[in-house]
């Protein structure tokens, strides 16, 4: 079962009296840029980032990043923050996903009753489409389709233009930064 539907079936059960399976499924993808500029959009609408500090940017990527499972609000705070102390950061994770919810809707970033929180509805994540398109371009060129193989390798390139996440760091985004550069060399 993929994630996406997982989502929805969940999400019709926590939600007593409120059907959100009809709204979750007819949504619109979320496309997130990473690299380059951090940028989501709706359809032909960029989402406004402008309104959330670097938390809620870092938050939503880490969060888009990891769209198939759940995350616990401990490692959300670990991925955000240098120095987790979780009795003094709660409350600012809270106004920050509150914020995030306003931004991407509160049907697609949906929070569990265990206090973690998932992406739901359709995604499309640059890193996991060039990732996609490197593996058929390797496969097109064990194969001998040069010419496929090559445009696969220009999209790829044109997925991975720019740095992820300028100007921002923690640990799993050099993790990512590392593996785009991986990427980009093959």
């Amino acid at each position: 079962i993929s994630p996406f539907v997982v989502c929805l079936v969940e999400s019709s059960r926590t939600r007593v009296g409120r059907d959100v399976t009809s709204s979750v499924a007819s949504a619109e993808r979320l496309d997130f840029q990473l690299c380059g500029g951090f940028r989501v959009s709706r359809g032909d609408q960029e989402l406004p980032l402008t309104k959330t500090a670097r938390q809620g940017r870092l938050a939503l990527a880490y969060i888009a990043r990891n769209h198939d499972r759940a995350i616990t609000r401990g490692e959300l705070m670990e991925a955000m923050f240098t120095d987790p102390d979780p009795q003094q950061l709660s409350a600012s994770l809270s106004q920050t996903l509150s914020r995030l919810r306003s931004i991407v809707g509160a049907d697609r970033l949906e929070r569990l009753p265990s206090g973690a929180v998932r992406l739901c509805g359709p995604v499309r994540i640059d890193l996991e489409v060039a990732k996609q398109t490197l593996a058929a371009g390797k496969l097109a060129l064990a194969r001998g389709d040069l010419a496929s193989a090559s445009a696969a390798a220009d999209t790829v390139l044109r997925e991975l233009e720019g740095e992820i996440l300028a100007g921002d760091d923690a640990e799993w985004l050099n993790k990512i930064r590392n593996e785009v550069a991986d990427w980009r060399a093959e």
